[in-house]
């Protein structure tokens, strides 16, 4: 039996669901570990995949000693036996190997939300000094990413992204993207639907964590809300359809576990194959 491969995910909760969704469903971040989790266990037995939830808004991050340093040398020493079977016994213990974002009704630059600038500095200093730790972002996540680590020029003059949200929400590149960065998706109606840094980062402006019911019961309290035209709610209600025949939430879950899992490591060769998969 090959050894297990422990991967500790923060999930970081950005907003609530809508309260029909969260009165029997939970949270983003439950919704995210179960789908990721049944993807794991399909893509390889030996994938442990470990979560931990953070309520940001409420100011609640991380602390950098619990994410995975670099690579140990040689000279390190290892961890006893007691220790791996703490790990075993507790996630918490584990380090933390990658960071999910997951999707919010507010504004990446939403000057009025307090709980955005330590999040954007956190994403900064995770992206730059810890290496280890991959980044994942959905919708808000993706555009969050987008503006903490893709804004400024070198000059810090002009935006490279400009980022508009609820829920026509789009990143648009004004500049080339750095080197290495790639976009992995568009469309008519948005020219960003996801962006890559192998090894790094990687974001869906989608929500594959929304299945029809999420769908529909968003969509339904946001017109409530918003006082959106009814005859609108109708048609979209509509269009969002009752089932979730021909889903693609399954595969994309799973490109995220793979992401996660490390499965990009083999450099520019593996590039091309991993993005075509996206």
């Amino acid at each position: 039996m090959p050894p297990k491969k422990h991967i500790h995910i923060a999930l970081l909760d950005t907003d609530l669901p809508v309260p029909t969704i969260y009165a029997h469903r939970g949270l983003y971040s439950t919704q995210f570990r179960h789908l990721l989790r049944a993807a794991a266990a399909t893509i390889n037995p030996a994938y442990e995949l470990h979560t931990t939830a953070f309520d940001v808004v409420g100011g609640h991050l991380p602390a950098y000693t619990s994410l995975q340093k670099p690579a140990a040398s040689p000279s390190t020493p290892q961890a006893t036996s007691d220790a791996a079977s703490e790990e075993r016994l507790n996630p918490l213990s584990i380090p933390i190997t990658g960071i999910l974002i997951t999707g919010s009704s507010a504004s990446a630059y939403d000057p009025t939300k307090p709980w955005i600038p330590p999040l954007t500095t956190f994403l900064q200093t995770v992206h730059a000094q810890y290496p280890s730790v991959r980044l994942f972002g959905s919708c808000f996540g993706h555009q969050i990413l987008a503006r903490a680590l893709l804004e400024l020029d070198p000059e810090g003059q002009q935006p490279y992204w400009n980022i508009q949200m609820i829920h026509g929400d789009h990143v648009r590149i004004c500049r080339p993207l750095p080197a290495a960065w790639c976009v992995i998706g568009a469309s008519a109606e948005c020219a960003v639907q996801g962006l890559y840094h192998p090894a790094k980062v990687l974001t869906y402006q989608g929500h594959f964590e929304f299945d029809a019911e999420v769908n529909r019961e968003t969509c339904l309290e946001f017109g409530r809300r918003q006082g959106w035209d009814a005859g609108d709610v109708e048609r979209w209600v509509e269009a969002i359809g009752a089932d979730d025949e021909g889903s693609d939430a399954v595969g994309a879950a799973g490109v995220v576990v793979r992401f996660f899992a490390g499965e990009d490591e083999d450099g520019n060769n593996q590039r091309k194959h991993y993005v075509k998969v996206m």
